[in-house]
């Protein structure tokens, strides 16, 4: 797949961020700091390490919402589709009734939304990861 930086040589064609990506940003920086907390909250558990982990992860995501950095995208896609497959694991292993099952299905929801994002034309211009179409 071609990476399309053409402003990185001419700032002035820099593409309009989306808001979503700001959004997007935002999430990824105040669920990174959480989830790093929660992580040193829980010393010496595989959890809390997994924790912290997922957090450093989130928080250079939702920075690099921000500077539009060109890994930013397959990395959310990526982070996206594991969390469907993770959340839908849990929801078919523990039934959507369970605890488990219902924690995870705003987790796939969220997921998909997310995953639905990343795919508009719009951000993947901004990101990077497509040519702009210029109207003639």
């Amino acid at each position: 797949m071609p990476i399309y930086k053409h402003y990185l040589t001419e700032p002035d064609a820099m593409p309009e961020k989306p808001n979503g990506v700001t959004i997007l940003g935002i999430l990824g920086i105040v669920g990174g700091v959480i989830l790093i907390l929660a992580g040193l909250g829980v010393p010496g558990s595989n959890l809390g390490v997994i924790s912290i982990i997922t957090g450093i992860v989130d928080l250079i995501l939702g920075v690099g919402c921000f500077k539009a950095w060109l890994w930013v995208w397959p990395t959310g896609i990526a982070f996206s589709a594991l969390s469907i497959s993770a959340g839908l694991v849990s929801i078919f292993m523990t039934g959507i009734r369970s605890l488990f099952g219902a924690v995870a299905l705003p987790g796939v929801i969220i997921g998909l939304t997310i995953l639905y994002y990343l795919v508009q034309p719009q951000v993947k211009v901004y990101l990077g990861i497509s040519k702009p179409e210029w109207k003639t």
